[in-house]
């Protein structure tokens, strides 16, 4: 056990942990088994999982993201829904400002025109390489990305220019 001071939790050994998640055994008890192991990532999630988080349509050949449904501040975006590739849509999380970072997994093949767009609060985006395309606009008015000279660089790529200064200079590596 650890002991801490008034206004902090105390954390025993009663508590279950795994991926960075603490679960107490009442509330394993709780939940169902198939629920249990997808809140830990043992059982993939079905189709209808990542509709309670996202608005999902079928695409021909892949499922599109078309909105976010969630106020979770980390949002994890599959890189594939039962073996189908997925992509992101135009504008998809418009004006998400609860959102704070996104983890993109590895076989999303496209981020559409201003699928970020004015997400103010979005501090962090991870990339995959199995990106393909990414839509003009995709990070517009994404405050939040922008480096101390108001430049939104993803993948040595310059998004968006925040800053107020006529004249800038970009770096080499852009």
């Amino acid at each position: 056990d650890l002991s801490v001071e008034k206004g902090m939790v105390e954390i025993t050994s009663r508590l279950i942990a795994y991926r960075q998640k603490l679960y107490p055994p009442e509330k394993i008890e709780e939940m169902r088994e198939v629920e249990f192991e997808k809140a830990i990532g043992i059982r993939e999630k079905t189709l209808a999982d990542y509709r309670k988080e996202f608005k999902i349509v079928k695409g021909g050949d892949c499922y599109v993201i078309t909105g976010y449904k969630s106020e979770n501040p980390g949002v994890i975006i599959p890189g594939k829904i039962k073996d189908i590739s997925v992509k992101i849509d135009i504008k998809a999380f418009l004006d998400c400002n609860c959102i704070q970072s996104v983890y993109i997994d590895e076989g999303v093949t496209e981020i559409r025109y201003g699928a970020f767009y004015n997400c103010k609060n979005l501090e962090s985006i991870t990339i995959p390489d199995s990106i393909t395309e990414i839509g003009e606009s995709a990070f517009y008015g994404c405050k939040g990305l922008a480096d101390t000279n108001g430049m939104v660089i993803i993948k040595n790529i310059l998004f968006n220019y925040l800053g107020k200064d006529v004249n800038v200079t970009i770096p080499p590596s852009v």
